[in-house]
C-alpha cells in the first residue's frame, strides 16, 4: 500500500460536477497555473505524467472566488514515464482516451508520450474545469469515435462559460502537431499575461454630518471609470436605475463610484434563499444587462405590487444601442443571458434593444424558476 496525505476537498473533478466549488475565471487561471508550475517541475525531472485530467488534481484549499485561497496538488503517476523516446511497446495500460494526445493513437505501441502530449491532456484538464466538470465529448460516444475525431483534428467547442481569453490559449494545447504546440514554460507565460478583470471590492460608507440614505463605495478600474461613470450618471436620474452620486479619486491607481446602499440585496440571492416568493403579478422588471444578479431590492412585499421597489446595477456590458457597434472591450459577455446574435458574432457585437429583449425573457425565466 501507497501511503498518501489526504486532500480534505477531495478532488476537482467532483467539486465540479457536484457544484460544490463554482470557481471564477480568475480562480480558474490560477488553479491552471499551479498544475502547470508542477508540470514544469515534473519536465525538469526527466519525467512525463501522462494522465493529466481534473480526476487527477486534488483540491487542498479552495474559495470560489479568491484566487489566493486555492491550493492544489497532481496525483496518480500510473502512467508516468521517462520523457524520452523508447523503442519498446507499452500495451499494459488503458489510456484515458479523452485526455489522449492524437500522436500516441498513431503510434503502435502507444509510445508518443512527451512534454507536448501533456500540454494536449492540459488544454483537455482546462476545458474539463471551465466546463464545470463536464466529461469531455460526453458519455454517449465511444471511444473508437473519439479516437476517430482526435485523428481528424476535430477539437471540443468552447465551452459557454470559458474566458474569450482563455479558449485561445486551450485551443493552442490542441494543435494536430506537438511541434506547434506551447511548451508548458510557454503555457505559464501565457496565461500569466492575461488581464481578468478583478473581482468587485466594495465598501460600506455614509455620508459626514449628512442625514442621508447609506451608501456604498465601489473600487473599479482606472482605465475604464470614465466611461462607466458615465453610463452610471446618466442614467441613474430614473427611479428603477441604481443611483449613482459621482466618482472620487484617491490616487491615480484607486478610482471609487459612490452609490447607493441596497437595503435587502439582488433579485437572484433573495429567490435563491426563498427570502423572497413573489406572486406572478409583482416581476414588473426592465433593465440593461438584463439578469436577476444585477436587480437590487430595495422594498419588497410578496403580496403587494405595488409595495415593491427594484433599481438595476452593473452597466459593464452598456454599450451604444447600435447594431454595428463592435465590441473590442475585454469584458466578459454574461453567455447565459445573451441573445444568439451576438454570441454567433465574432467580435460579440450586434448588440440593440432587441438583444436586449432576448435577455429580459431569460431574467423572466430565472425570476419565475
Amino acid at each position: 500500500m501507497l501511503l498518501h496525505e489526504r486532500a480534505p476537498h477531495g478532488h476537482l473533478q467532483e467539486l465540479l460536477q457536484n457544484h460544490a466549488f463554482e470557481p471564477t475565471s480568475m480562480v480558474l487561471v490560477d488553479i491552471f497555473l499551479q498544475i502547470i508550475e508542477a508540470m514544469i517541475y515534473i519536465v525538469d525531472k526527466g519525467m512525463i505524467h501522462g494522465n493529466l485530467r481534473c480526476l487527477n488534481v486534488l483540491v487542498f484549499q479552495m474559495d470560489s472566488s479568491k484566487p489566493k485561497g486555492n491550493f492544489i496538488k497532481l496525483t496518480n503517476f500510473a502512467l508516468a514515464r521517462p520523457n524520452i523516446s523508447s523503442k519498446l511497446e507499452d500495451k499494459r495500460l488503458t489510456i484515458p482516451v479523452e485526455y489522449c494526445a492524437p500522436e500516441i493513437f498513431r503510434s503502435a505501441g502507444r509510445l508518443n508520450y512527451s512534454e507536448l502530449s501533456d500540454v494536449y491532456s492540459m488544454g483537455i484538464l482546462m476545458w474539463e474545469a471551465c466546463s464545470q466538470g463536464k466529461l469531455p465529448y460526453g458519455s454517449s460516444i465511444s471511444n473508437k469515435e473519439i479516437r476517430q475525431k482526435k485523428l481528424n483534428g476535430e477539437i471540443l467547442p468552447r465551452p459557454w462559460m470559458c474566458d474569450r481569453q482563455i479558449w485561445p490559449i486551450i485551443k493552442k494545447c490542441w494543435e494536430n502537431e506537438p511541434e506547434s504546440r506551447y511548451k508548458f514554460q510557454v503555457l505559464q507565460t501565457k496565461l500569466s499575461s492575461i488581464n481578468l478583470e478583478p473581482e468587485q471590492i466594495v465598501y460600506d460608507a455614509e455620508w459626514m454630518g449628512k442625514k442621508k440614505s447609506p451608501i456604498i463605495l465601489i473600487v473599479i478600474n482606472t482605465e475604464t471609470a470614465e466611461r462607466k461613470t458615465s453610463f452610471y450618471i446618466e442614467l441613474s436620474s430614473y427611479k428603477h436605475i441604481f443611483h449613482t452620486f459621482g466618482v472620487v479619486k484617491n490616487d491615480p491607481r484607486s478610482t471609487m463610484l459612490i452609490q447607493e446602499r441596497v437595503p435587502h440585496d439582488n433579485l437572484l440571492t433573495l429567490l435563491k434563499r426563498q427570502i423572497l416568493k413573489p406572486s406572478t403579478k409583482i416581476l414588473n422588471i426592465i433593465h440593461g444587462d438584463l439578469r436577476c444578479d444585477n436587480v437590487l431590492v430595495f422594498k419588497m412585499n410578496q403580496l403587494e405590487t405595488k409595495e415593491n421597489l427594484v433599481k438595476l446595477a452593473n452597466f459593464a456590458l452598456t454599450c451604444p444601442n447600435d447594431p454595428l457597434f463592435i465590441n473590442n472591450r475585454q469584458t466578459s459577455i454574461s453567455i447565459r443571458y445573451a441573445a444568439p446574435e451576438i454570441v454567433a458574432s465574432r467580435s460579440q457585437s450586434n448588440y440593440f434593444e432587441l438583444s436586449d429583449v432576448y435577455s429580459m425573457g431569460i431574467l423572466m425565466w430565472e425570476a419565475c424558476s
